[in-house]
């Protein structure tokens, strides 16, 4: 076969077409580094399968073309566990804790076995020589007995040392008031001191009054003075330690022939009141101390009637005024009441308790805060109980006999016991007989009776008693022997009803 020779425009035809397509081969190749920019590239020519993977990173975005999490692949599974690595050194030691709370107390253990008996000691030494018999169930002590001259008209306190002191009227020599501060609280036991603190003068009248002032000393009210002369006149001692071996005194001024039968309290001032029988008058007469000692004072007649004032007791009040119980010695024998209006009793209110045949009376607060009277009834010599229901005695008066038996009730004293009940003390009309009373109700409208020591020949042993609640909660009384030994005991209750015997169970 013959091939035809190209023409020359094919020729030329041919040249350009390789040419043109050789030049953008080029052009593609061999382009200047960096020669090609964002002008030179068309929108969305560069697409995601033209660029190389690893290449770009999220600043290479537009803000907000990326709004979720970057891709992250699925967790997966979990390893196996590693061998254990080498154990650490040992931390340093930690702090101490707090202390924890006290367990409870574990049970009791048994009583073990009792030890063998130890062998006897050696005897003792033989002991001083006793004290008189004593009644079973008392203790009883002698604390003067001169028998030449006669102690009597006792008055008993208990100290703030717990130890009774007793202040009464001897006639050893001469008349004069003895003070006895006791060892013990029976009074039994030796070591007790005696002080003579003051004369009274004669046997006009010789009351002995002692209380515990707010000092914690005892304080004295007596007479002094002799029959006729127109000197009597109330006296207070102040003793200045517990046993009243040193003391002061004072008497009370305004008028000769004042202050028979006084009677002391503590008033709620702090300061003494003494209450007397004004012999001037025939009245009842007021006495207010303006310190402890009562070297300054004050006084107040009351003009409460004919022979008033005699035998007066004295007392304070829940209400903190005085009150003083006295005999108004005319033809009936009344007892009254006179209440103080103020501290120092410069006014009084006055209320008859009992209305005849009422002598001797002894007051004190009961435990119900109203007056109590023990007095004797001389209609029958016995002792009766006025018992109070208001607080100045104008209300309802309930009387009492506390004694049926007999002629007995002569001088009774009273006091609250540590039960709260009434207990009184009193001898029988010749004083050869010395009972106690125990009364079971504040009213005292029954009691037990029970005598506490009986004369072998017929002696007057239980004259003037006087009673007192010792620091251990039992009774003590003080009374006279009068007729043949002229001693001065005290009695000291073994039980709160003052029995001799007492059955339990």
């Amino acid at each position: 076969m013959r091939i035809r020779t190209p023409s020359p425009a094919l020729v030329v035809c041919l040249i350009a077409l390789m040419v043109a397509i050789a030049g953008g081969g080029y052009a593609a190749v061999r382009l200047p580094m960096n020669s090609v920019g964002t002008a030179q590239l068309k929108n969305n020519s560069v697409t995601g399968g033209k660029i190389r993977a690893g290449t770009l990173n999220a600043g290479h975005f537009a803000p907000g073309v990326l709004s979720g999490t970057p891709g992250v692949g699925a967790t997966g599974a979990v390893g196996a566990t590693g061998a254990m690595g080498a154990t650490g050194a040992v931390g340093p030691t930690g702090a101490t804790g707090a202390v924890g709370l006290t367990g409870a107390s574990g049970a009791v253990g048994l009583t073990g076995a009792s030890g063998a008996t130890g062998s006897a000691g050696a005897a003792g030494l033989l002991g001083p020589a006793g004290g008189p018999a004593n009644t079973p169930g008392f203790t009883r002590a002698v604390l003067d007995s001169d028998a030449i001259n006669t102690a009597m008209i006792p008055a008993i306190a208990i100290g703030t040392d717990g130890l009774p002191l007793i202040a009464y009227r001897s006639t050893s020599g001469t008349n004069k008031v003895v003070v006895v501060h006791c060892a013990d609280v029976t009074c039994s036991a030796g070591g007790r001191t005696t002080t003579t603190v003051g004369t009274v003068g004669d046997n006009y009248d010789y009351n002995v009054r002692l209380v515990i002032g707010t000092d914690g000393f005892g304080v004295i009210s007596h007479f002094t003075g002799q029959t006729g002369a127109g000197t009597h006149t109330v006296r207070v001692v102040h003793c200045t330690n517990t046993e009243c071996t040193t003391f002061s005194a004072a008497e009370m001024t305004g008028g000769a022939y004042r202050g028979t039968s006084s009677a002391i309290a503590i008033g709620s001032d702090g300061f003494p009141l003494v209450a007397f029988r004004d012999e001037l008058v025939a009245d009842l007469g007021v006495m207010h101390c303006t310190n402890v000692a009562c070297t300054s004072s004050g006084s107040t007649i009351f003009d409460v009637g004919v022979a008033a004032g005699g035998d007066v007791s004295l007392l304070i009040g829940t209400d903190g005024l005085g009150l003083a119980v006295h005999g108004h010695y005319n033809a009936a024998s009344k007892i009254w009441a006179s209440h103080c209006t103020d501290v120092a009793c410069t006014t009084a209110a006055h209320a008859e308790i009992v209305a005849s045949g009422g002598r001797y009376p002894h007051a004190v607060l009961g435990a119900d805060g109203f007056p109590i009277i023990a007095y004797s009834d001389i209609t029958g010599t016995r002792p009766r109980v006025a018992h109070c229901t208001t607080i100045d005695c104008t209300g309802t008066i309930e009387i009492a006999d506390v004694d049926t038996g007999g002629t007995d009730g002569l001088r009774p004293a009273i006091a609250i016991g540590a039960d709260g009940l009434p207990i009184i003390a009193y001898p029988n009309a010749s004083a050869t007989t010395l009972k106690v009373a125990h009364c079971g109700n504040a009213a005292c409208s029954t009691s037990t009776v029970s005598t506490v020591r009986t004369s072998s020949g017929g002696e007057m042993i239980g004259h003037y008693p006087a009673i007192a609640i010792g620091a251990d909660g039992l009774a003590l009384i003080t009374h006279s022997d009068i007729s043949v030994a002229k001693d001065l005991h005290v009695l000291h209750c073994g039980s709160l009803t003052c029995r001799p015997f007492q059955r339990f169970g």
